[in-house]
């Protein structure tokens, strides 16, 4: 009978949780839906993807806490490097449109973690690649347990 009891409990307990998708889990802030979102695109930058500024327009309309973002965008040279921004407040320069993603994605960290501070942050990288923030550890363990054992470190086991 304690069993039947326990079960009833167990299950009373789930039917009222909720799922989050991803995208919350990982900086859980709500959908305002107020900034407005300029760009200013110098002449030189005609290479742009336009689907990845649109994804740029939409997370800082709907997430950011201000009621306006400007990203300027001024494409490097080829001897420049690939992947540069600058933030000063809400004020965007950056390089290209995978730059201007991620400031975007860096304007909103900045703004859960210290949301009445204006930020500024300059990130240049040195690599034409970004490398994955991955969970493996070297004794070939995943630290999050995501999807068995690590493939990066095999020679550990």
């Amino acid at each position: 009978m304690k069993k039947i009891i326990l079960f009833i409990a167990l299950l009373a307990s789930t039917l009222n949780g909720h799922a989050r998708d991803g995208h919350s889990l990982w900086l859980n802030y709500k959908n305002l839906g107020k900034a407005n979102v300029e760009f200013n695109i110098s002449r030189k930058a005609t290479r742009l993807n336009q689907a990845t500024l649109d994804i740029v327009k939409e997370e800082l309309h709907n997430y950011y806490q201000g009621d306006n973002v400007i990203i300027n965008i001024n494409e490097a040279q080829p001897s420049e490097n690939v992947d540069e921004y600058t933030i000063n407040g809400n004020q965007i320069y950056c390089t290209n449109e995978i730059s201007a993603l991620h400031a975007a994605y860096a304007l909103l960290r900045e703004q859960s973690i210290n949301p009445n501070h204006k930020p500024h942050l300059e990130e240049c990288s040195n690599l034409k690649y970004r490398i994955l923030n991955h969970w493996d550890n070297i004794d070939g363990s995943i630290e999050r347990g995501y999807a068995g054992k690590s493939i990066f470190f095999r020679f550990f086991r």
